[in-house]
């Protein structure tokens, strides 16, 4: 019987327009199972539009990172850019 592990905290907000889901980066397994699922979509033929926002301190004023996302060595590099990303991040904490 497998051993359940310790529920992860996600937080959802819902407007109008936006679904918006929120994960702590110390989520590892779960950002990769939205990176894979993500990976699929643009490999059946779906574009994404990515819109990214990071600070990496405090003092760091806001970065925006735009990209259209249309073929799966694109998702490659974009998933390769936020792992490092949050190497960094999390190792500051």
């Amino acid at each position: 019987m497998k051993k359940v592990r310790e529920a992860k905290e996600i937080i959802i907000s819902i407007n109008n327009t936006i679904l918006n889901v929120e994960l702590s980066i110390r989520d590892v397994d779960l950002i990769e199972t939205l990176f894979d699922a993500l990976t699929e979509y643009v490999k059946q033929g779906c574009a994404i539009n990515v819109k990214q926002s990071y600070m990496t301190s405090p003092s760091d004023s806001v970065k925006m990172i735009s990209k259209i996302i249309t073929k799966g060595e694109q998702m490659d590099e974009w998933r390769h850019e936020t792992r490092q990303l949050i190497s960094v991040l999390r190792k500051k904490q």
